[in-house]
């Protein structure tokens, strides 16, 4: 396994636990769920950054076309948008910012999922 593939191997993980801590807070108490929200929160900004890093040091290693990096874009693009409609639920979690939430959430994870592999694909 070369150092690229680790890169975009460690994205996915982070990822991966920024889904498995959301799924816990769907059902955790208020109370509860301060610390895992705390961790979702700082896993989902460390994914997005970590996302832009490896397609940069991606880019160095092998060039990434006009497609790879709009796949990126639209993957941040989402991050942000998840982002924001999170920190929207923590403060005023109604039936509409959970779902837009959720939709985002969704959106993000396909982005992202096609962006990493687009990175793997050309390392």
């Amino acid at each position: 396994m070369t150092v690229g593939q680790l890169y975009v191997l460690g994205a996915g993980l982070t990822f991966l636990a920024v889904f498995i801590t959301g799924r816990k807070l769907t059902r955790l108490a208020q109370a509860r769920g301060t610390i895992v929200l705390t961790a979702h929160k700082i896993l989902g900004l460390c994914a997005a950054v970590l996302l832009i890093v490896v397609s940069v040091r991606v880019h160095e290693v092998a060039g990434l076309k006009t497609l790879d990096w709009m796949a990126v874009a639209v993957a941040a693009a989402l991050f942000a948008w998840t982002i924001g409609t999170g920190g929207w639920v923590a403060r005023a979690a109604t039936r509409r910012t959970r779902l837009y939430h959720r939709a985002g959430s969704v959106l993000t994870a396909l982005a992202t999922v096609l962006a990493l592999y687009m990175l793997l694909v050309r390392i």
